[in-house]
């Protein structure tokens, strides 16, 4: 977790989570952007594959799992699933069934212009498991609004495969004060 400049009890709240749960790393540093902490977290992360989760979102509680299992099954690079968007989580997302995992489609180098115009596909680069060696290879650019739109799409184009799933385990919540909604 990137705690990005703060200002209120995000910090404590994620040191807490910390001491419970021995996966679960806290950093912090003055406030950035979000190009900055993902870049941040990616230079400090683990794993094989990293998957991003912005502050004012959530995921369903089996969402990384989920992804992991396709990401094993398929031996895809990356995976991508379908992100819900509203104003506030609709109850029960958290906990709702996930459809069977043989629900989905390999994007290649033959099909990827068919699936351009679909943003959780090209362009948002949240919900889904991305090899962090091809985020240490592409950072988002730092100081750029729609930074996302710019990187995404060259993650694509730089994989033999991607493997969507139509499942939606990541919510969106639509933020009219976001950074890219004042620009």
């Amino acid at each position: 977790m990137i705690d990005d400049g703060s200002s209120d009890t995000s910090y404590q709240i994620c040191k807490e989570y910390e001491e419970m749960d021995s996966r679960i790393r806290v950093f912090s540093q003055k406030n950035q952007g979000a190009s900055s902490a993902r870049n941040f977290g990616v230079k400090h992360a683990e794993g094989e594959v990293i998957s991003f989760v912005d502050s004012d979102d959530c995921i369903h509680l089996e969402a990384i799992e989920y992804m992991m299992q396709l990401y094993d099954d398929t031996q895809k690079q990356m995976v991508v699933c379908e992100l819900l968007e509203g104003d506030d989580c609709p109850q029960g997302f958290l906990k709702s069934s996930l459809k069977s995992k043989s629900d989905f489609i390999i994007v290649n180098e033959e099909n990827v212009c068919s699936m351009y115009d679909n943003p959780y596909i090209c362009w948002i680069p949240c919900g889904r498991l991305i090899p962090k060696e091809l985020l240490e290879k592409n950072p988002f650019e730092v100081n750029r609004v729609y930074e996302d739109n710019a990187i995404v799409p060259k993650w694509i184009t730089e994989l033999d495969s991607v493997v969507y799933s139509p499942e939606k385990i990541y919510f969106y919540q639509k933020n009219p004060l976001g950074v890219s909604k004042n620009t």
